[in-house]
């Protein structure tokens, strides 16, 4: 029973100790069920757990590589180890050696951006989803989805939106006068205030005409929401495959138009390397045009 006491005390002294740090209540979640699932792991195999060792580490990662676990999957745990060693040490509970400290899976390159819309063909793609005849609806619901779709389409291939930041907007994060739209911050991305296109405005504050000031702009689920729309993008472009796909169609055409700073801040990328993944990927692509037009002799 005293064990069992001490256990508790010490899962919720390091849970204090990472909310001293300023982190997510799901990150905090999560490393603690991770340590947990350690703690585990060491009892089973004679570990003490205040004295593990670099190797003891690469021996658990072999067991979850075993297991099928993604790369990424494994170093969240490893990131959760890291922490719990960052604390023992913090409360001098060991010595300040943190055997997680330079352990780390390399993941597995992105898949390349491949078939993105050119600025036409996203141009192509809002006009004619837009300019449906709304006339020959059925139902009444479907015009105002479609109202409500255009919206957030408008979003999508002119500020790039994703659609988490979609799902966050709220009616007082549009200025109509200024024609500018504030995008907030969230764990993975900067805010930013863009310019709203003269194309988006009268569709937009006819949208806006029936909310409240402080208000989400689009209620529902917005994954929901979401699909449905790309549903309806497909008939009118077959190569749609998501809503990345069309955030990477920006971003693409942004990188052709804009230095990388400037297109860092317009997207919302925290890490300047995060845009320069699509300034390589765009060499790349170009380098495959010039091999497969003019082969080298």
């Amino acid at each position: 029973m005293k064990n069992e006491e001490l256990r508790k005390m010490e899962e919720k002294s390091f849970e204090n100790y990472l909310w001293q740090e300023k982190l997510s209540e799901s990150t905090i979640r999560e490393s603690v069920k991770c340590i947990e699932r350690f703690k585990v792991w060491t009892d089973q195999n004679n570990i003490n757990l205040y004295q593990v060792s670099y190797a003891h580490l690469l021996e658990y990662v072999q067991q979850q590589q075993q297991k099928n676990l993604s790369p990424a999957t494994i170093n969240i745990q490893l990131i959760a180890f890291k922490k719990f060693y960052n604390y023992l040490i913090a409360t001098k509970q060991i010595k300040p050696l943190n055997p997680a400290q330079n352990i780390r899976l390399k993941c597995k390159r992105k898949k390349a951006l491949i078939s993105l819309l050119d600025k036409e063909q996203l141009e192509t793609l809002y006009q004619s989803y837009a300019n449906k005849d709304t006339s020959k609806f059925i139902y009444k619901r479907s015009v105002k989805l479609h109202r409500k779709n255009t919206v957030m389409l408008g979003f999508m291939v002119y500020q790039g939106m994703s659609t988490s930041e979609l799902g966050r907007l709220e009616a007082a994060d549009i200025d109509l006068q200024k024609c500018t739209i504030y995008i907030a911050s969230a764990k993975r991305s900067n805010s930013r205030i863009l310019k709203l296109e003269a194309l988006q405005m009268i569709r937009l504050q006819d949208y806006m005409q029936q909310l409240e000031q402080n208000v989400r702009l689009f209620t529902n689920n917005i994954h929901n929401q979401m699909d449905y729309l790309l549903s309806e993008l497909r008939v009118l472009n077959k190569n749609i495959r998501n809503a990345q796909h069309i955030r990477d169609s920006v971003i693409m055409q942004w990188l052709r138009q804009y230095n990388l700073r400037q297109v860092q801040y317009m997207i919302g990328h925290k890490h300047i390397g995060s845009t320069e993944r699509y300034k390589q990927e765009d060499l790349r692509e170009l380098q495959t045009q010039l091999e497969l037009f003019h082969p080298i002799k």
